[in-house]
């Protein structure tokens, strides 16, 4: 039995609070959470440059419809970082080789800074966990994110996409991480 199925992480949330609602703005109607799996081959660490964040384009900061929360396993950083990007930060974003860079490239550590001021949440693992520690600390903390950063927008709908390499087909989440 898969110990984060997420029938059972929804039915662990139902009773969240709801910080959205009840802070006056209503609730969206759909709240999307897409992961990524950043490897060390993909962008050597410290990432210094725009690689996954480009993959949607990110809403408006106060859209009433919709929340992008984008939530990346970083691999080689042994850490998990939750961010949520508006539109403002992309307009930043798509300028970085003349604006953050100062035209001396796409890879500068303002790209990192200015990325890292989106994050709402982070947490690391001790590195040299064995792949069934790794599995069940990966799940406690997508629990914890869902439960503390999704399910409290109390949307009439939710969304999770993953991009990243290979599968198991074994219902395993995350190229297998997350059994």
């Amino acid at each position: 039995k898969s110990p984060v199925a997420l029938s059972r992480l929804r039915t662990q949330v139902k009773n969240a609070t709801r910080t959205e609602a009840s802070a006056g703005r209503g609730a969206p109607h759909f709240v999307q959470l897409s992961v990524f799996k950043v490897e060390a081959e993909w962008c050597k660490p410290p990432c210094q440059e725009l690689t996954w964040e480009k993959a949607a384009a990110k809403p408006a900061k106060d859209d009433p419809n919709y929340v992008l929360l984008e939530l990346c396993i970083w691999a080689s950083e042994q850490r998990l970082a939750l961010y949520r990007f508006d539109d403002e930060w992309q307009k930043v974003a798509e300028s970085a080789y003349h604006g953050l860079c100062g035209g001396k490239g796409w890879s500068c550590p303002e790209v990192a800074a200015h990325r890292e001021s989106a994050k709402v949440w982070d947490a690391s693992w001790q590195k040299g966990l064995d792949d069934k520690a790794l599995s069940k600390w990966l799940g406690d903390h997508l629990s914890q994110i869902l439960q503390q950063q999704v399910y409290t927008y109390s949307a009439t709908h939710y969304g999770l996409a993953y991009s990243g390499h290979g599968s198991r087909a074994d219902g395993s989440l995350f190229e297998g991480m997350v059994q």
